[in-house]
């Protein structure tokens, strides 16, 4: 699947996980160039309309839910040609629930009570538009990068007119047995009450670090769901305090009608713990026990109704046995030894079955990784066990038909039988046609022809006298050079023409629009600050660096522009007259008037100039001096 575009849109980057029925996938969608999650159905179950109703159901489900706090669903659809069906969904860069847990052990009841309440924001929801999780578990649930929760996986959902989103017809109980609530266990209709339930352990297992029900096969788990006292978690993590017991004992009960009525009910006892008040819903008392029923009894509906043909007949042989009371009293034994024998058959039939299944023989999972394909299907048969190839990739190590990696990993034990899902090496990637050529192409040209045979581009600069800025100079590896894909390039861009530093002008007196332009082509930063001053408004008033100071193109120069005074200037002209020598003079002009003595320009200018420049006085008289370098050369009175 690594490289498949789905849909003409979703490239699949790579492996994310996998569930019973799925596995999840993140892709890039190429019209919006943004990350994905796509959840595709395992093609053993494409062909199957039942799981294919599960699979269009959990789209449908999810997909009219929009919330924070939930994994917002983009997009369905399928490629029936290929068997493949898929779910495009939100990608929530972060970690599971369960990784934390076994990474911290516990969770602070700070930490776990604002996770809770992220989770049954969540569910209030789903629960307010109709919907059922039906398998809330740390693995269901991602805390991002901001510690913000996002519920997934609404796989087994109750939409609200597409019914139970469970296999009925066939016995099979979907969910997950370590969170499951008691009347799931049993196979019966289930409510949001559920959710809560599941809700319960998670806060359970974040605060102890542990799972309330703990037993050797899946079937005595759901057993202590359905018959067990709730534990307390105080007594696990002495340091918690009475009330989260109590919220934990109320979601846990095994009555629904105990429970909280709906997700905010148990948000506001959490808060309110956390507050140091008591829940509302306090003073809960302890279930002593579940369903006392006989084991064979709840196994059934566990597992699946095996039994109700031989049920209803047991009930139909007592309900003849009423109705023909009159008849002789030996017609009546017949029929309590007929019952007897089929409730006998019955008892020694569920528990020949749960032995059977409890007693399946354990092996421990040998090493494939690295074998051919065939080699490591032959392994895996002889100890019993089975091979499924859930995916190939290429590889640059490992060659191709032989196994990248296996799960469950090696030593882990299993019970026989088990399928061992294998990644399969498509062996290196070689690029065909090797590396394309991209000097002199845009930077962004050669970064797409590159990317789109597969190869990465990393990229350094410098000045070029003949290769225009922003293009490719050289790269490495050269054009044609046979390379796997993945492979980074080397560009190096032209910088341009390297910028050679000049003397600075002066600016002082001059309008800022004609300064800003002069600075746009001379590639000159600048600094503007702006106050009163003996100048007309919008004039330069001064400048740092000084005239004839050396800068380069980049360079930031600042300025201080007039905002103008409450006194009206008087405009006027002086010609200014130079020697032949010097060849460069630096020229100065100054104003006295009634406001102030002040140089109103200055500039460097070529010997012999001949040039005419404005000023601006105040009052009815002014007295201008114009200097070369720095020594008077002529003056006038303006009026």
């Amino acid at each position: 699947m690594i490289g498949y575009v789905l849909g003409g849109r979703y490239e699949i980057q790579r492996r994310l996980g996998a569930g019973g029925m799925s596995i999840v996938y993140m892709a890039r969608c190429t019209y919006l160039n943004r990350q994905v999650a796509v959840k595709v159905l395992r093609k053993r179950y494409a062909e199957d309309e039942e799981y294919l109703r599960h699979f269009r159901r959990e789209a449908q489900a999810a997909a009219g839910l929009s919330h924070p706090n939930i994994v917002n669903v983009h997009d369905v659809g399928e490629e029936p040609e290929e068997s493949l069906y898929y779910i495009v969904m939100e990608y929530v860069s972060g970690q599971s629930l369960k990784e934390i847990i076994a990474r911290e052990g516990s969770l602070s009841p700070q930490q776990a009570v604002e996770f809770t309440d992220q989770i049954l924001r969540a569910l209030q929801c789903a629960h307010n538009k109709g919907v059922i999780h039906r398998d809330i578990k740390p693995d269901n649930i991602i805390i991002d990068e901001e510690e913000r929760v996002k519920v997934t996986d609404f796989g087994i959902a109750r939409a609200p007119e597409g019914g139970t989103m469970v296999a009925e017809d066939s016995g099979r109980i979907m969910g997950s047995v370590h969170y499951m609530a008691p009347e799931q266990a049993r196979g019966r209709g289930t409510n949001q009450e559920v959710d809560l339930y599941s809700t319960g352990v998670v806060l359970y297992e974040m605060l102890t670090g542990k799972l309330p029900y703990e037993a050797d096969s899946p079937m005595r788990v759901a057993l202590e769901h359905v018959r067990k006292p709730a534990p307390r978690a105080s007594e696990e993590n002495p340091a918690l305090g009475e009330g989260l017991d109590e919220v934990i004992m109320r979601a846990l009960a095994k009555d629904p009608g105990r429970r909280y009525s709906d997700a905010d009910s148990m948000r506001r006892d959490l808060q309110a713990v956390m507050r140091g008040d008591k829940p509302a819903g306090g003073g809960l008392t302890e279930e002593k026990a579940g369903d006392t029923r006989d084991v064979s009894e709840i196994s059934d509906e566990f597992f699946g109704s095996r039994n109700k043909s031989q049920t209803s007949g047991t009930r139909q042989s007592r309900s003849e046995e009423k109705s023909q009371s009159h008849r002789p009293r030996l017609r009546i034994s017949y029929v309590w030894i007929l019952l007897l024998l089929v409730f006998a058959a019955v008892v020694g039939y569920s528990a020949y079955w749960v032995w059977d299944w409890y007693n399946v023989p354990v092996v421990d999972v040998p090493t494939v990784v690295e074998l051919r394909l065939s080699s490591a299907e032959s392994v895996l048969d002889e100890h019993g066990l089975r091979a499924e190839v859930i995916a190939s990739q290429h590889h640059e190590e490992i060659p191709a038909n032989h196994i990248i990696s296996q799960q469950p990993p090696p030593g882990e034990p299993v019970r026989r039988g088990q399928m061992i899902q294998l990644t399969v090496s498509e062996g290196p990637h070689w690029i065909e046609g090797g590396v394309p050529d991209v000097v002199g192409l845009t930077r962004l040209e050669a970064r797409v022809e590159l990317e789109n045979v597969g190869l990465e581009a990393e990229y350094s600069e410098r000045y070029h006298d003949e290769v225009a800025a922003g293009r490719i100079i050289d790269q490495v590896p050269s054009e044609g050079t046979r390379v796997q894909r993945g492979t980074v390039v080397q560009l190096e861009v032209s910088k341009g023409i390297e910028p050679k530093p000049f003397a600075l002008h002066g600016y002082v007196g001059k309008l800022i629009d004609d300064v800003l332009d002069d600075f746009e082509e001379l590639g000159l930063e600048s600094k503007i600050v702006r106050e009163e001053a003996d100048f007309p408004p919008d004039r330069v008033v001064a400048q740092d660096p000084e005239v004839g100071t050396e800068v380069s193109a980049g360079d930031t120069i600042s300025l201080v522009v007039s905002k103008g005074n409450d006194m009206e200037a008087t405009e006027g002209e002086v010609t200014i007259s130079l020697a032949e020598e010097p060849s460069v003079q630096e020229v100065r002009v100054s104003v006295i008037d009634q406001a102030s003595h002040r140089m109103v320009f200055r500039d460097l200018l070529p010997g012999g100039t001949e040039r005419q420049v404005t000023v601006f006085w105040y009052g009815s008289a002014a007295r201008v001096q114009i200097y070369s370098e720095g020594r008077l050369i002529d003056h006038a009175v303006l009026r």
